[in-house]
């Protein structure tokens, strides 16, 4: 594999938009961290929530800003039959947008391949080679479980959907049910599936999106956590500061300055 351009944390206007019909000539993963929107097979697609997308070989790469500032980091790629194999493997899906959970683990990784794709150092495309192989093993994480159970591709849905939509109120008794499943053992399964219980899960899903929202908006902090789903905004300024050590304001100004 090859890499032929990369960029790290590229940052746009909320008009900023691409449009390419036919493609870029090569493969494109994107890591987006802020609400954008995106045409997949004629379709158009919203997401909330921070994600990455492999666009295949000539896939039409039309997606952009919604309703805020954009930014991502991006890499072009030029892969052989050995490299598609690899991604197979790792059941890494083309043209499809997959939310992730910790955007900066992967942009970590992009940002060193960034200062080696520079780089006039001996090294430097070796380097590159084992940073890009272990940023799509971070990626191929996302779909591997160690103990596959016949509710794992729902439970995993449903994650999905709770880290694009927040906002949204999700009643557990109501989860259970539409996976068949009691309330004692979803909220079992879950926490075994992805080490971590639904609440806990539910909660840093809206204070990452409450991050994104600070950083790109300009909507007042009282207005973000109505929009996170937090009915209290004295609930949302604690569990905001127990997760980033920080209030939403302090935030907002560390990022801005």
């Amino acid at each position: 594999m090859h890499i032929n351009k990369i960029g790290h944390h590229q940052q746009h206007d909320d008009q900023f938009q691409i449009h390419r019909p036919k493609g870029s000539g090569d493969y494109l993963l994107l890591l987006v961290f802020t609400p954008s929107q995106m045409i997949l097979e004629q379709k158009k697609v919203i997401q909330i929530s921070p994600f990455f997308i492999l666009y295949n070989l000539n896939t039409p790469q039309i997606y952009g800003a919604w309703k805020s500032a954009y930014m991502d980091d991006w890499i072009h790629l030029s892969f052989n039959t050995h490299d598609l194999l690899m991604l197979d493997k790792l059941h890494i899906p083309m043209d499809t947008p997959v939310s992730i959970h910790d955007a900066e683990e992967l942009s970590d990784i992009i940002k060193a391949m960034v200062y080696e794709f520079h780089a006039a150092h001996t090294f430097s495309e070796e380097n590159l080679s084992l940073y890009l192989h272990l940023l799509l093993n971070r990626m191929g994480e996302y779909f591997y479980t160690p103990n596959p159970s016949p509710y794992f591709s729902g439970m995993n849905k449903l994650r999905g959907t709770v880290y694009n939509e927040p906002y949204k109120e999700y009643p557990i008794d109501d989860m259970a049910a539409a996976l068949n499943l009691s309330r004692s053992s979803f909220l079992h399964m879950y926490s075994s599936f992805f080490n971590t219980g639904f609440h806990a899960d539910l909660i840093r899903a809206r204070i990452e999106y409450s991050k994104e929202l600070l950083i790109s908006t300009g909507f007042p902090v009282y207005q973000i956590a109505e929009m996170c789903g937090y009915h209290s905004n004295i609930h949302f300024f604690r569990q905001f500061k127990s997760l980033t050590g920080l209030t939403p304001t302090q935030f907002r100004t560390r990022k801005h300055s």
